[in-house]
């Protein structure tokens, strides 16, 4: 239930920021996060080869998260200093509506990648799974994660599966009991 509620507030706020900021901010921003998902596939194998890292499935989704959250931050706050040329443009309706639609869309992509390191630390420290009890959002998430799989690199798709196993395991016993 907790993640249900960080979920809508993730979505709540990027609409709201989709309205503020307007289209063009938030399709630069979504641009962004595109990017992002790409320099971090990239960057990840470099930097753990430099620090000398094992490349092994765990090391290599941590190392994966950090570079991902890295990079936006880094990104965000280029995307700070365009927005501060773009907020003295005045902005039209559809371009509020428009960039609150975008907005939405980055919230979903912020959601996806959320409830991936959720899920890959849930698995891994079980004393954070009492925070995904009863979510809807979680349970949709893993229903329908084979249609994301494509998107993602190959070290996350073994533990994806594990996921799913581990959801569909815990459900059948759960109606057991």
């Amino acid at each position: 239930m907790y993640l249900d509620i960080v979920v809508a507030a993730i979505l709540f706020l990027t609409v709201i920021f989709g309205l503020k900021n307007g289209f063009f901010i938030e399709f630069f921003s979504i641009f962004g996060i595109v990017i992002n998902f790409i320099l971090a596939k990239k960057a990840t194998p470099l930097i753990m080869e430099r620090v000398g890292i094992l490349n092994d499935n765990s090391n290599y989704i941590m190392v994966y998260i950090g570079t991902f959250w890295a990079l936006y931050l880094v990104l965000g706050i280029l995307m700070y200093l365009t927005t501060i040329i773009f907020r003295t443009q005045r902005k039209s309706p559809a371009n509020r509506v428009l960039g609150a639609v975008l907005g939405f869309g980055k919230g979903l992509i912020l959601t996806i990648a959320l409830l991936f390191v959720f899920n890959f630390f849930s698995s891994r420290y079980t004393n954070l799974e009492k925070y995904s009890n009863g979510s809807k959002t979680n349970k949709v998430f893993l229903e329908n994660i084979t249609h994301i799989e494509s998107y993602v690199p190959e070290e996350f798709k073994e533990k994806i599966k594990e996921m799913k196993d581990n959801e569909l395991i815990n459900r059948y016993f759960n109606k057991l009991i």
